[in-house]
């Protein structure tokens, strides 16, 4: 179970409960999978891996992204495999529509301390990292007005969020 907690309006993050009780390694890729559904014909997921230390500290691991319009990629894991971003498919716009996103947050070689906790943030935007997304679903390069979007991330046991974090030695 993960606890969400509010430093800013914009980036829901949650936090493990539990605080790592000995060392916790974890090697290779991981992978957040997002049931989510918003009001925008295209939007951005970014989840970011932090490792919080005892005294609430946060240090920023690893981050992913992936844009809503292309979320059928053929090669989840790296997209550069494949015709990953020949077919885009537009969201609904229906805030009903529960759509799953798997995004990589590749190349993570961590070990956690003892006392640190884990904490994923997730986001829909990050300011000067890409290229910004209109959420309209129009052609970005041409696109001149912007749509404030809603979105909500699902937990619920039919549509489950959650991180897979391959653990080293367990």
């Amino acid at each position: 179970m993960l606890i969400p907690t509010f430093p800013l309006e914009s980036i829901r993050k949650f936090s493990f409960p539990a605080v790592i009780k000995d060392r916790l390694s974890a090697v290779v890729d991981i992978m957040a999978v997002l049931n989510a559904s918003c009001d925008v014909l295209d939007t951005d997921w970014w989840v970011r891996l932090e490792d919080v230390d005892s005294q609430g500290n946060a240090m920023s691991l690893s981050v992913g992204m992936l844009r809503a319009r292309f979320r059928n990629l053929e090669d989840k894991w790296f997209h550069v495999f494949g015709s990953n971003f020949e077919k885009e498919e537009m969201l609904s716009g229906n805030m009903s529509d529960i759509v799953r996103y798997e995004i990589s947050l590749r190349n993570t070689a961590v070990t956690f301390k003892k006392g640190h906790c884990i904490r994923i943030a997730v986001m829909n935007a990050c300011d000067n990292y890409c290229f910004p997304n209109s959420n309209t679903g129009g052609e970005e390069a041409y696109v001149t007005e912007t749509v404030v979007g809603t979105m909500v991330v699902h937990h619920s046991a039919e549509h489950p969020s959650y991180i897979m974090l391959p653990v080293v030695g367990q």
